[in-house]
């Protein structure tokens, strides 16, 4: 057997099984049928010649010449017919009319290739087998075949073909159908009609051509599987999903299962689901948001809500279960910062009137206190003179230094309630810039009575500028992270604030020498309502807030643990860029 035929096999079983793909994704798609019936025109005509190439005599060679038409004919008016499927706005009425009477006259056609010689006119021995010697019709029949081709690499070229058909991926399309047109032709016609005899490839270029466009199509999603649709929409599932057995086995997954396990897809083939949903309810029919605990592959825990529903193959065969799993963590998330704004809302509101009712009697107490003092004033100054009067002179010195000391202490509570009314916000308009010296000075004001006996805290502020920030939000951050510290060290610790400017940022960090955070807690310090404290004396959600806060602002709360002991976290904002015009004045 000749090495040549080969060429026409290969392009036979090509075409054939990318036949039986088009046709197995979707039977009853209309568009799926045409092209696998394209594909197989092609395979048939390649088969023939495989046949007449390997044929004993001529008139065996003959019969399978002439057949070979059943494969190439056809392939017109179903090419015409698949592009009036695949983009009806785009093929004329007139078109879509004339395609009944295309297919009648291939079929007349048809009949004259095969019981004429006007086509075929005998056969003649060459080296690689049989070759067919043309008739005077048989250059019409192959420019009919090559018309479709050759009208779409020329649209293709020219940007009016569908504009999902001519990106950049397939830019060399249009070269790829038009050296395949040319070879169909000049190796169909016009060699032979100059007397070469050259082995036939028009049918391998056929098939090759087709299968280029077959790429072409399931890389625009024009023949898709239902399968493959169906991954494709699971996979577009913003919950995690699951395809079980009857016994309870996955065995498939989508991308987000396996991102809340945190595994990889294939490894979740075969393991049972109650692996991850220890404590979920047994699967024996649908079950609708059940809240339960997922256990990803590390052993960490989380709140989900399950859902699920029975497949079944008939009315009573069930093969298995659709199971949908939904990540409760952001819904908590959500809900723990509506809580605390709630909170934090009534408590500044609480505080706004408190410190409302303490201004007065403050007032009051400190204005008497002052006409005390001057009173005394009085008295020193009319006794001294009299030698008599030392003693009450002496006593009345006395008296002045304790009312100096009790005005001392109530411009000091006075102080404390203009840090707390300032700190809930009531009386004030909120800005966009804040310095983070005034910021942080107001919050340890306020976080001062936390502070152990014994704890110094040392500041060291840098030439820093103003930061972009929302200043009551960033007062509240600061105490959240002072409190931390207050919490962690002991008498003899220390506590430091420190500012610095990195190229545009402003960075402040609270750093404490207290035993440190353990490396498996890292990960975990700022998931809402997580807390290292005791029952009662935290929520787990200062450091959560303090984080969304932060990173509103368009910053970063970061963490860095010390091996030795203590804690440093820092806080990352944009520095403050004055408009134009402005003289940068906070």
């Amino acid at each position: 057997m000749h090495p040549y035929v080969f060429v026409p096999l290969a392009a036979a079983v090509a075409a054939c099984a990318m036949a039986g793909a088009a046709w197995g994704k979707d039977p009853g798609r209309p568009s799926g049928r045409l092209f696998a019936a394209v594909l197989l025109g092609c395979g048939f005509w390649s088969l023939c010649q495989v046949a007449w190439s390997l044929s004993g005599s001529a008139e065996q060679a003959l019969v399978a010449a002439r057949l070979a038409c059943l494969g190439f004919l056809w392939l017109g008016p179903l090419s015409l017919q698949l592009h009036a499927t695949l983009q009806p706005s785009r093929v004329s009425p007139r078109l879509r009319s004339g395609l009944p009477w295309a297919y009648a006259g291939t079929g007349v056609l048809a009949a004259l290739f095969m019981g004429t010689d006007w086509f075929v006119l005998d056969m003649q021995r060459v080296p690689w087998g049989w070759e067919p010697m043309m008739g005077p019709g048989m250059a019409a029949v192959v420019l009919w075949v090559a018309a479709y081709p050759a009208l779409l690499a020329v649209r293709w070229a020219q940007g009016r073909s569908p504009p999902d058909m001519r990106d950049g991926a397939f830019a060399w399309g249009p070269l790829g159908l038009g050296l395949l047109v040319a070879v169909l032709v000049a190796n169909e016609v016009v060699l032979p009609s100059l007397g070469f005899v050259f082995p036939r490839l028009g049918s391998a270029a056929m098939s090759i051509g087709a299968l280029l466009v077959a790429v072409e199509l399931g890389r625009q999603g024009h023949v898709v599987s239902p399968r493959g649709l169906a991954h494709e929409l699971v996979d577009a599932f913003p919950d995690g999903v699951a395809l079980l057995g009857r016994g309870g086995a996955i065995r498939s997954a989508n991308a987000n299962l396996a991102r809340l396990a945190g595994c990889r897809r294939s490894r979740l083939r075969g393991l049972p689901i109650a692996r991850f949903l220890p404590d979920a309810p047994a699967l024996e029919g649908s079950i609708v948001d059940v809240q339960t605990r997922f256990v990803d592959d590390t052993g960490r825990e989380f709140p989900v809500t399950l859902s699920a529903s029975v497949l079944s193959a008939g009315e009573e065969a069930r093969v298995g279960f659709v199971v949908a799993v939904r990540d409760l963590r952001p819904a908590l998330q959500l809900r723990g910062r509506l809580v605390s704004s709630g909170r934090l809302a009534a408590v500044g509101e609480l505080a706004a009137s408190i410190t409302h009712e303490i201004n007065n009697p403050i007032a009051f107490v400190r204005t008497n206190l002052g006409v005390l003092a001057a009173h005394l004033d009085e008295i020193v100054k009319g006794a001294t003179a009299l030698p008599a009067c030392s003693e009450v002179v002496r006593e009345a010195e006395e008296a002045r230094e304790t009312v100096a000391d009790t005005l001392r202490g109530a411009d000091r509570v006075a102080s404390i309630v203009r840090d707390v009314r300032s700190f809930s916000g009531a009386g004030h308009t909120e800005g966009n810039v804040g310095h983070v010296k005034q910021l942080c000075e107001e919050a340890l004001r306020v976080s001062l009575p936390r502070i152990p006996e014994g704890v110094s805290v040392v500041r060291v502020y840098g030439d820093v500028p103003a930061a972009a920030c929302a200043p009551r939000a960033m007062v509240q951050v600061f105490l959240n992270l002072l409190t931390n510290a207050a919490q962690a060290v002991h008498c003899g610790g220390v506590i430091r604030i420190r500012s610095q400017q990195r190229e545009d940022r402003v960075v402040v960090s609270v750093e404490d020498d207290g035993p440190g955070i353990a490396a498996d807690v890292v990960e975990r310090i700022f998931d809402p309502f997580f807390t290292t404290k005791p029952v009662g004396e935290g929520t787990g959600l200062g450091l959560a807030i303090s984080r969304e806060i932060i990173e509103g602002h368009g910053g970063r709360l970061g963490l860095e643990p010390r091996s030795g002991g203590g804690t440093v976290f820092s806080v990352s904002l944009p520095a403050h860029t004055a408009p134009a015009g402005s003289d940068g004045a906070a």
